[in-house]
């Protein structure tokens, strides 16, 4: 009975584990511009999804920042960042562009546009035990593969501009 017992009190705390996991985060990023903020919590999985959406509130203005709000999965080991950048560049007009950052990677071409007035972005991210990372933010989607990288936490920042991450669930 003791046995019984023991094993019914471990299932709970590891469904209430499974379920604080999962419950739902949110973040207001709201920065000058030209500074940047974040908020990270730790994992310990090979396998992971993000999903829930990032509102624009409002984009500033800096001669050397863009505004930007990411979504990323952190290596402990590198201290890498691989996951989801929307972001704005001076050069693309009144677009919002969205991109796969990879770590110790420069910025590399967007995978889709958006129009400007883009206000809410729902956006899921997964990274398979294999090494694909799938990125699908406002029904637009990319993929790419990258080795060896043990996620150990899941942040969500932003720069130059006031941003409100809403919904945040990790699986």
């Amino acid at each position: 009975m003791k046995t019984f017992l023991a094993s019914c009190a471990a299932l709970l705390c590891a469904t209430g584990v499974a379920r604080a996991t999962e419950s739902a985060h949110e973040f207001e990023c709201d920065t000058p511009a030209g500074h940047s903020s974040y908020w990270s919590t730790t994992i310990s999985s090979k396998k992971v999804t993000i999903t829930g959406t990032v509102t624009i509130k409002e984009k500033r203005e800096h001669e050397q920042w863009n505004p930007v709000a990411n979504v990323f999965l952190v290596s402990g080991d590198s201290g890498g960042a691989l996951g989801l950048q929307i972001y704005t560049m001076k050069s693309q007009g009144d677009h919002l562009l969205l991109g796969i950052a990879k770590p110790h990677a420069d910025l590399e071409p967007p995978f889709a546009m958006l129009p400007g007035d883009t206000t809410t972005i729902p956006f899921s991210i997964t990274l398979a035990g294999d090494g694909k990372l799938t990125v699908t933010a406002a029904d637009k989607s990319a993929s790419t593969s990258i080795k060896d990288f043990a996620a150990e936490k899941v942040m969500l920042s932003c720069s130059t501009g006031d941003f409100h991450f809403a919904s945040v669930k990790i699986h």
